[in-house]
């Protein structure tokens, strides 16, 4: 067997997306938790940060490519939009098998990867990325029909699509925008990306749900002129806000519709799709909404005429299911085959049914500064050469499902540049370890560390245990649900001293890493990102320099991408010497589906089969 399967098997490399030339700096501060964009989900091989996020598992990238943002009087690049598809294509039922419950489903809280794929069958955004194998990613527009930015990249102007409709047929408008993203201030709603909040000059605001909601004027940083046209006016310069408008805090919300934190069970449809019935855990259906109108749509072609989920699925059964294809319309998109399933990749009737990706997420260990032990520089880089990465791997399903990494920067952004205190051999180095662990006051005290509760990710999480256990480092599992991996982890008083986790960059710039990972929370001064899951601050970690100012400097100073790189390059390396997380691996996997299925592309966006592009053959429709 040849081909790009048979490399994967073999463990080569396969190459990521590029940042585009000239594109701007963030200008900015996820996931899943990617947490999604990016942020990364914390299960084991099912991929769960934007959408985003991407925060401690298996879930979400963000990177991208497009042309750069324009000025006040000229119009964006749109992309051609997608060839519709011809009815002999469209019908039939997908029959999703869901590892893990999704973390969140309101827009505005979605932050992880495998709810940031599904919800684009729901909702819409802004702006949204176009894919298509062998070509750049671009943004397009979903929403906006075009926007424009002033040259100081402080003001953003959108303009929305004539026929755009809800589920109920009634228009989706700039008030319902404005609504949708000024949730995403109210701290009952604070798990998804943070940029809205970092970024909208609305100082001290905190949602709709406070009483009176600013006077009833709401975040005043946003603007609509009209139905059709909304107004950002931003705290600093941001050169790739329409990078930013394509993450899910940027869908509408209608303010009669939203049931605030119940939200997440039933979210009103924008997208080619709707929620008949959601039993949380066990099963959801999504049908039509027959008021999408595939012209207004540059992306998404809504193929399958249903969607049947089946959630909390097994992943052995899964593999089971898929492999013997005992359902030609089934597939999965948060779980990857198992390791132990390889050797039947090459077999026939199987080996064109497997797709294998790579993705920008970076798995790491943060090390929670906020409890005073983990202050022990020295008993953190014990930590750090005594974990064996390649039994980490191993449990993990072995090379054929990652790459060793130094940073948490994936190599393919401006600023990724290795750690050489980080090119440690992959089983560790026990000896330096143990050096580091007799400098430091550890006394033998029983450590924290989170896990999801089954499944390859409790698997590396217990080979990690067992080699800190053999440099002399007691390490107890506090197995946690994946669905509410992030939640506990992100709760100061419920986190943990150690917590695996993952992060995938929202669009090419580490501008989408560093802030996010290491951060401030903009809208609580002070205080750690929501995703700055070590909690760390220069004060913690017995330094003078204030990095988070140096971060706010960097975003608002240098728009210049390359210089912006090298900036972040320099940050990065000067944070990692105080040794706050131990990074992991980069991820690649291999998905198998139905025979049936159609149109079966991994986004690179994701790391996840790409849902809005899939179909079912005919004949079985």
């Amino acid at each position: 067997m040849t081909g790009p399967l048979h490399e994967f098997l073999a463990g080569a490399r396969r190459p990521g997306w590029k940042a585009r030339p000239g594109a701007g700096s963030m200008g900015g501060k996820r996931m899943a938790l990617t947490k999604r964009s990016a942020r990364l989900a914390a299960g084991g091989l099912s991929l769960a940060l934007t959408v985003a996020a991407c925060g401690g598992g298996d879930t979400p990238p963000q990177g991208t490519e497009t042309t750069p943002p324009v000025d006040e009087t000229s119009a964006p690049p749109g992309g051609e939009d997608t060839p519709p598809p011809t009815d002999d294509e469209k019908g039939g039922t997908v029959n999703l098998l869901v590892g893990s419950e999704f973390e969140h489903l309101d827009p505005q809280r979605n932050f992880v990867t495998n709810s940031g794929n599904f919800g684009r069958l729901i909702y819409r955004t802004l702006t949204i990325y176009k894919e298509a194998p062998g070509q750049p990613i671009e943004v397009v527009g979903d929403l906006a029909e075009k926007w424009t930015s002033n040259k100081a990249f402080t003001k953003w102007t959108f303009t929305l699509k004539d026929g755009l409709k809800y589920e109920d047929g009634s228009d989706i408008t700039t008030a319902d925008l404005k609504y949708g993203i000024e949730r995403s201030f109210s701290p009952d709603l604070s798990e998804g990306a943070p940029y809205a909040r970092d970024f909208l000059d609305c100082p001290g605001y905190k949602g709709p749900y406070v009483k009176g909601n600013n006077g009833g004027k709401g975040c005043e940083a946003i603007t609509t002129p009209d139905d059709k046209t909304i107004v950002f006016k931003l705290n600093q310069p941001v050169s790739e806000f329409d990078f930013t408008a394509s993450l899910p805090t940027f869908s509408p919300v209608p303010e009669a519709k939203d049931t605030k934190t119940e939200y997440d069970q039933r979210p009103f449809s924008s997208g080619p799709y709707k929620i008949q019935s959601y039993n949380r855990g066990q099963s959801m259906v999504l049908v039509r909404n027959e008021h999408w109108d595939q012209a207004t749509d540059p992306v998404r072609t809504a193929l399958p005429d249903k969607w049947n989920l089946s959630i909390g699925i097994n992943a052995n059964t899964i593999d089971q299911r898929l492999l013997a294809d005992t359902d030609p319309t089934a597939m999965s998109a948060d779980t990857a085959v198992q390791a132990q399933s390889l050797g039947r990749l090459e077999q026939p009737g199987i080996a064109e049914r497997a797709v294998p990706g790579t993705s920008q997420c970076i798995r790491y260990l943060s090390f929670n500064f906020l409890k005073p032990i983990m202050r022990d520089k020295a008993l953190r880089q014990a930590i750090v050469y005594g974990v064996n990465r390649e039994d980490y791997l191993t449990a993990r399903g072995g090379p054929q499902f990652g790459d060793y990494v130094t940073s948490v920067i994936p190599e393919s952004l401006q600023g990724f540049a290795p750690l050489p205190e980080y090119e440690i051999p992959p089983t560790g180095d026990p000896e330096k370890a143990k050096q580091f662990l007799e400098q430091s006051d550890y006394a033998g005290e029983t450590l924290t560390m989170a896990s999801v509760n089954e499944g390859q990710a409790l698997a590396a999480s217990e080979a990690m245990q067992e080699s800190l256990g053999a440099i002399g480092i007691e390490v107890q599992l506090k197995q946690l649900a994946e669905d509410a991996y992030y939640t506990t982890v992100q709760d100061d008083k419920a986190a943990p001293d150690l917590i695996p986790a993952g992060w995938c960059p929202d669009w090419p710039s580490a501008s989408t890493v560093i802030p996010p990972v290491f951060g401030e929370d903009t809208s609580n001064p002070g205080q750690a990102g929501v995703f700055n899951l070590s909690r760390y601050n220069d004060a913690r970690a017995g330094q003078q320099n204030d990095t988070w100012e140096r971060m706010d400097e960097i975003r608002r100073t240098i728009p210049d991408p390359v210089e912006a790189g090298k900036a972040w390059q320099a940050l990065n390396a000067e944070i990692m010497a105080d040794a706050p997380m131990l990074p992991l691996i980069s991820d690649k996997f291999i998905f198998v589906h139905g025979s049936a299925i159609t149109h079966f592309e991994i986004s690179s966006n994701y790391g996840e089969p790409d849902l809005i592009k899939i179909g079912v053959a005919a004949d079985a429709a």
